[in-house]
């Protein structure tokens, strides 16, 4: 799962804000990374091929993310029907 991620972060270093997310799909598992402005993160649905995730709109994840930059990365993978995500900041 290693390769993966560093093939997603590399990707969203080519991202721009709020552009469409990028699907990677193989047999084993299907990946998504996206880069969003941390404001619209809260309550978002990511959705893959073979189903979607959708974070909480909590008003304790917005004020988590109050200074973190203008943008946050989101990676998720599913694989095995296990769920990983990853939300990325920079300061």
């Amino acid at each position: 799962m290693e390769i993966i991620q560093n093939i997603l972060r590399t990707v969203a270093k080519r991202k721009v804000v709020n552009e469409k997310p990028t699907i990677i799909r193989t047999e084993a598992l299907d990946a998504l990374v996206v880069r969003l402005d941390p404001e619209e993160l809260a309550g978002s649905v990511l959705t893959l091929e073979t189903g979607s995730v959708q974070l909480p709109d909590l008003a304790g994840m917005r004020e988590t993310l109050i200074g973190v930059g203008g943008f946050v990365d989101i990676e998720v993978m599913l694989y095995d029907a296990i769920i990983e995500l990853f939300i990325v900041t920079y300061d």
